[in-house]
C-alpha cells in the first residue's frame, strides 16, 4: 500500500460539484414528497427518482476514483529505446535561399530531412525549425508521416522572426528531450552557417549534459548571394550585396566539441548515412539494460462496477445503456485516452504551420499554440490588433520589433516608436529597428512639413 497514488489527482475536485449535485437532486425529492401523492403521479412524478439517488452518489463516487487514476504500484518498462531519442534541427534563416547547392540549400536541407527520417528505426524524434527565433513543430513521437508532413512546408518565408539563432534552437531542442524525461540524446543540425556567438552559446549549453549535436553543413566557403521572391538580392544596411558564406571549420570544430559528428551535403545520401552509422546513440538502444518503473492505472478496472450502476438508471433501453457504458470504459482505456489527446493537440502548430504556407492566415492563427506564429499569422492577415494582444505579454527582443511593426501597421506611431527604441536599447545592432525607426521619423517629419504647408496656405 506504500505505493498507492491517484496519477490525476486533480480530478478529484470534481467530488465537490458531485456533492452539490447530489444535495441538489435530494433537496428536490423532498420538495416532492410534500405533493399529493394521486398529484405527483399526475405530474409524472415517481418513487423510483428516489431510488435512483441512492445509486447515483456511489456512481459519482466511483467514476471521479477511476478518473483519477488509483495506482497501486509499478510496472517495469525497458528504458533502451528510450534513451535512442533525437531532434533534428532545421536552419531557416534566409540565407538558405542562397543558390551554391542546386536548386537552392532550402531544397537540399528539406530533401535531406525527409531522406534521413527512414534511417530512424528505433527511438523517437523531434523537429525544430529556427531563423530568428526557434519554434518546435513536433515533440518527440515515432510517427515519420508527422514529421515529414511538417518539413515540407518549412521555408523562411513562414517564420515568423528572421535572422539566425541556432543556439535557440539547440536549447529549445534540449528542452524537448529533457521534459520527455531524457537524460541523453543527440541534436541533428542541418545548417549553413554559425555566427562565433552562437557556436559559443551551444558549448555552453551542451557542456556537462548528455546530449550531443552533429551537423550537416550545406552551402560552399565561397559563398553565394541570396535572392529574394522580388528578384532582387539581400543587400545590408549599406546597400551591399550579403554572400552567404559556409564556414565549415567552425561547424566541424563545434561538432567535435559537443560529441557529435561533422559532414557536408553530398549528392547522395553518403552524408545522413554517415550520421546515422556514427550516432553513439545508435549503439544506446542494443546495450542500455536500464528499466523503467512506470505507475500501473488501476482506474479502469472500477468501470465494470460503473456498469452495473448504470443500468438500473435506466428504466428501458437496456442495450443502449450497456453500450454507453461500453464507450464510457473504452475512452477511459489510458493508451486510448493518450491517442486522443496526441490527435486533438499534438500537431496544431504544425497545421498552422500549413495553413500559414498555403496563405490561410486567419485559420493559421487560430491553428497556433505558440504566441509568436500565432501573432505572425495575425499580421499577415491585416488583424494588426490581434497581433499586438498576441504579442502583449512575450517580451523577447524580436517579438518587441514584431510588436513594434503591428503598431506601425496600425497607425499607433509613438508606441510603434517607443518598441523600437526597446528593441535598440537591448540590441544596439538590430537593422530591421534602426531601419524602421528612422523610416517613422521621416514620415513623422513628412507629416509636420505638410500640415505646416496647409496651415500656411489657408492664412495666405
Amino acid at each position: 500500500m506504500s505505493s498507492f497514488q491517484f496519477l490525476y489527482p486533480q480530478m478529484l475536485w470534481l467530488i465537490a460539484p458531485a456533492i452539490g449535485i447530489l444535495l441538489w437532486l435530494a433537496t428536490n425529492q423532498r420538495s416532492s414528497e410534500i405533493i399529493a401523492s394521486h398529484l405527483a403521479k399526475a405530474l409524472g412524478q415517481s418513487k423510483s427518482k428516489g431510488r435512483h439517488l441512492y445509486w447515483l452518489s456511489p456512481l459519482l463516487l466511483l467514476t471521479i476514483i477511476a478518473l483519477a487514476g488509483p495506482s497501486f504500484g509499478n510496472a517495469q518498462k525497458p528504458g533502451a529505446q528510450s534513451a535512442n531519442a533525437r531532434v533534428l534541427v532545421l536552419d531557416m534563416s534566409q540565407s538558405v535561399y542562397a543558390t551554391d547547392i542546386k536548386p537552392t540549400r532550402l531544397a537540399q536541407i528539406r530533401y535531406k530531412a525527409l531522406d534521413i527520417l527512414p534511417l530512424f528505426d528505433q527511438g523517437q524524434t523531434g523537429l525544430v525549425a529556427y531563423a530568428g527565433d526557434a519554434y518546435t513543430l513536433s515533440p518527440l513521437t515515432s510517427d515519420a508521416a508527422t514529421l515529414a508532413n511538417a518539413i515540407q512546408y518549412l521555408s523562411p518565408e513562414i517564420m515568423p522572426f528572421q535572422g539566425a539563432r541556432a543556439d535557440l534552437a539547440v536549447k529549445q531542442a534540449v528542452g524537448l528531450m529533457e521534459q520527455a524525461g531524457m537524460s541523453q540524446g543527440e541534436i541533428l543540425l542541418f545548417a549553413d552557417g554559425l555566427s562565433t556567438n552562437e557556436s559559443e552559446q551551444i558549448q555552453k549549453q551542451l557542456s556537462g549534459t548528455g546530449f550531443s549535436l552533429s551537423i550537416l553543413a550545406f552551402g560552399s566557403q565561397s559563398g553565394a548571394p541570396i535572392p529574394l521572391a522580388n528578384g532582387a538580392l539581400l543587400t545590408d544596411s549599406k546597400g551591399n550585396t550579403v554572400v552567404a558564406k559556409t564556414p565549415y571549420d567552425e561547424m566541424q570544430k563545434l561538432a567535435k566539441s559537443a560529441g557529435g559528428q561533422f559532414t557536408s551535403y553530398q549528392s547522395d545520401n553518403v552524408d545522413i548515412e554517415r550520421l546515422v552509422n556514427t550516432s553513439r546513440y545508435e549503439q544506446v538502444a542494443g546495450s542500455h539494460n536500464q528499466s523503467l518503473d512506470i505507475p500501473i492505472n488501476h482506474g479502469y478496472w472500477l468501470m465494470p462496477l460503473v456498469v452495473l450502476l448504470v443500468l438500473p438508471l435506466f428504466r428501458k433501453g437496456f442495450v443502449f445503456s450497456i453500450s454507453v457504458a461500453m464507450v464510457l470504459s473504452a475512452s477511459y482505456a489510458p493508451s486510448s485516452q493518450a491517442s486522443l489527446l496526441d490527435s486533438a493537440f499534438k500537431n496544431r502548430d504544425q497545421r498552422g504551420v500549413e495553413a500559414f504556407s498555403q496563405g490561410n492566415y486567419q485559420q493559421a492563427a487560430e491553428l497556433f499554440d505558440d504566441a509568436s506564429w500565432k501573432a505572425a499569422a495575425y499580421y499577415e492577415a491585416g488583424d494588426y490588433s490581434s497581433a499586438i494582444a498576441a504579442l502583449e505579454e512575450l517580451n523577447d527582443v524580436n517579438d518587441v520589433y514584431n510588436k513594434g511593426n503591428a503598431l506601425a501597421q496600425s497607425g499607433e506611431i509613438e508606441a510603434a516608436n517607443e518598441a523600437y527604441k526597446n528593441v535598440l536599447d537591448r540590441d544596439p545592432e538590430h537593422e530591421d529597428a534602426k531601419y524602421n525607426l528612422d523610416l517613422l521619423k521621416r514620415q513623422q517629419q513628412q507629416q509636420q512639413q505638410q500640415q505646416q504647408q496647409q496651415q500656411q496656405q489657408q492664412k495666405a
